[in-house]
């Protein structure tokens, strides 16, 4: 393209160049040169209009991004992308929607959308700026971080090397490098790898000479502690974790002050430490858990509550036991209903653009199919609601039978069966959907990864559907185990076939069957 074509299409090379520093401003500075780069911007002239205009706000979304709602965020990105990709700013394109993935990995919720976003990203690359680029392998990192949040390991791992592998690794931000390193250290760990996950914490600590983010500090404390901890060196492992909770107590990183609190409580419950102690270990969990209420972390603090049940457990002290199991539940189920919140308010927000969509085409506004799935959503809502007062009052007569126990000498047969049968009571109204959603899990641990990257945008309840369908349940068990309608679960299986692209003869059990 020589300089008139340039100069017609508004893409001059000055433009191209204020494109290129925007992304090296994010991506080596978290944007400290943003703001002065939009100055010059608007004093440039001999330019496309539009895309000066979307330049400008696409550097206000970035600065301003932590104000913004996931649904908000995704409607700027949206237009921001079609812009660039109109002017072949393909690598600013890509960046932008690598931005909103971060953004949905940052609410630990949105991890379906995020990794819609991130196969996007890789879908730029491979079509317009190569997969050894820059933005590949940061979209792959991110990746690695969504595995690791959905509680898969292994994928994990394989994302965050595949990103080590790119020829553009060696030229990543040293931020970068400490990350991935120290995130293949956690997992190896938690792998029991003990060999690579040392190679990988002496790796992540020459990076982070280099790096020296504050924030991120807290990784090199723990890591070093579980090599110590694997070493049996439990003094030393206790001294770097007290080490890294008095770093940041008199910083404003509250959450990293609750996880350090969360690993020493860890520790003092581990089998072969000699300073085990229920005490020591509770205290910790509890400043821990009081921290996660505060800053309302809900998944954080359902982590915290396991370590106490099970640490009780471990430790026979039945009645505490019994208690932080209870609040586990709890929390479970709240987590579970912000789900249901979210995909409620997606399935609402599309059915607005819908509408918007067919009154611009003078078409009928009225979404029937949409509007129904709304419907039964808020009714199965009201239905976890109902059970949860049922629980309520099976925890009741739990409480009773445990302070009875408690205060008796002797645990008598007759207080054992009666807990019994609450026990059996409750289970016959227990969902085991978390129980088949494990077997699915244990049985076919690649299957939802594999239905991702089939599916992108399949929906948290469309996916805990194709899993029970993949463990060979029918519609009625289905409906039976997820407490919803039969009705409810056919119309789930109708738009995962529509996913799929199955013909009518087609059968949606052995297609899920053949996502290895």
């Amino acid at each position: 393209m020589n300089m008139n074509q340039e100069k017609k299409s508004g893409k001059t090379p000055l433009l191209k160049s204020i494109a290129s520093a925007i992304i090296d401003s994010i991506r080596k500075d978290q944007g400290k040169d943003l703001q002065g780069i939009a100055d010059s911007i608007k004093v440039y002239k001999d330019a496309n209009e539009q895309l000066k205009t979307e330049l400008i706000a696409f550097i206000n979304t970035y600065m301003q991004r932590k104000t913004f709602s996931p649904e908000e965020m995704k409607l700027r990105i949206d237009k921001h992308s079609r812009v660039f990709a109109k002017h072949k700013l393909f690598e600013l394109q890509a960046r932008a929607r690598l931005l909103l993935a971060n953004h949905y990995l940052a609410t630990y919720k949105h991890f379906a959308e995020c990794l819609q976003e991130l196969i996007a990203v890789e879908l730029i690359a491979q079509k317009h700026i190569g997969l050894h680029h820059m933005i590949h392998c940061e979209a792959l990192f991110t990746k690695g971080s969504v595995y690791f949040f959905q509680g898969d390991l292994e994928g994990s791992t394989k994302a965050i090397e595949l990103a080590q592998s790119l020829k553009s690794f060696a030229l990543a931000t040293h931020e970068l490098h400490y990350k991935s390193h120290i995130n293949l250290a956690r997992n190896y760990s938690l792998m029991s790898q003990f060999s690579k996950l040392k190679y990988h914490v002496e790796m992540a600590e020459k990076s982070w000479v280099h790096y020296q983010g504050i924030y991120d500090k807290a990784a090199v404390y723990v890591r070093r502690a579980d090599v110590l901890k694997y070493e049996k060196d439990w003094n030393g492992a206790y001294n770097v974790l007290k080490e890294g909770l008095e770093f940041y107590k008199p910083t404003q990183f509250k959450l990293r002050v609750a996880e350090f609190h969360k690993e020493i409580g860890v520790l003092f419950s581990l089998d072969g430490n000699p300073k085990k102690d229920f005490m020591s270990a509770t205290q910790s969990f509890e400043e821990a858990l009081k921290i996660s209420r505060e800053l309302s972390i809900a998944r954080l603090e359902a982590a915290i509550l396991m370590n106490l049940w099970q640490t009780a457990l471990h430790f026979q002290e039945w009645k505490i036991c019994a208690e932080r199991l209870i609040e586990h539940g709890e929390i479970l189920e709240k987590i579970n209903q912000e789900e249901i919140s979210i995909h409620i308010k997606k399935l609402e927000q599309f059915e607005k653009e819908e509408q918007i969509k067919l009154m611009s085409e003078g078409k009928p506004t009225y979404n029937k199919s949409i509007l129904e799935e709304v419907v039964k959503l808020r009714e199965d809502n009201e239905e976890l609601k109902k059970k949860n007062t049922h629980y309520q009052k099976i925890f009741v007569e739990l409480d009773s039978v445990i302070e009875r126990i408690s205060n008796s000498n002797t645990i008598r047969f007759s207080m054992i069966q009666e807990l019994t049968k609450i026990s059996n009571k409750s289970k016959r109204n227990i969902s085991t959907l978390d129980a088949y959603l494990a077997d699915c899990e244990e049985m076919y641990p690649a299957f939802s990864r594999t239905l991702v990257q089939l599916l992108p945008s399949i929906t948290p309840m469309e996916m805990k559907v194709a899993k029970l369908i993949r463990i060979g349940l029918n519609t009625q068990s289905i409906a039976n185990v997820c407490g919803v309608t039969v009705k409810s679960i056919e119309n789930h299986r109708i738009k995962l076939r529509k996913k799929c692209n199955l013909k009518p003869e087609q059968s949606l059990s052995t297609f899920m069957a053949t996502v290895k």
